[in-house]
């Protein structure tokens, strides 16, 4: 359900009437007040840097590059596709964006350098 940020005089009014019993002090400014700072501590906070992306498994980059986990092992050990050490044991992730330089390839060469055969 969606709250709409505005709410009437008259939900405020009978809200305040039915919370003073239990918070004499409390009055429609107060009120409007609390809600505003509630709605502040209840929200989720941005991601400082939303660049960051997750680092990728080894099944996950097989399925997107459409290759077999030898493959991908392979691809790892000759540095082709960065990894992640996540553990001393040997648990990897993959960057992200050593899978987005396999995937754009290598870049255009320009007609002058261009080999023709």
């Amino acid at each position: 359900m969606q709250v709409q940020n505005r709410i009437t005089p008259a939900v405020i009014t009978a809200a305040t009437s039915l919370l003073q019993p239990y918070c004499p002090e409390l009055n429609p400014n107060n009120l409007i007040l609390a809600l505003k700072a509630w709605g502040e501590e209840t929200r989720v906070p941005k991601p400082k840097n939303p660049e960051i992306e997750k680092p990728l498994t080894r099944f996950e980059v097989a399925n997107l590059l459409g290759v077999s986990l030898p493959t991908i092992n392979r691809m790892m050990n000759d540095g082709r596709l960065q990894k992640i050490k996540l553990t001393p044991h040997g648990a990897a992730r993959i960057s992200p964006a050593s899978v987005r330089a396999i995937i754009s390839g290598p870049q255009e060469q320009s007609m002058e350098s261009a080999e023709v055969y």
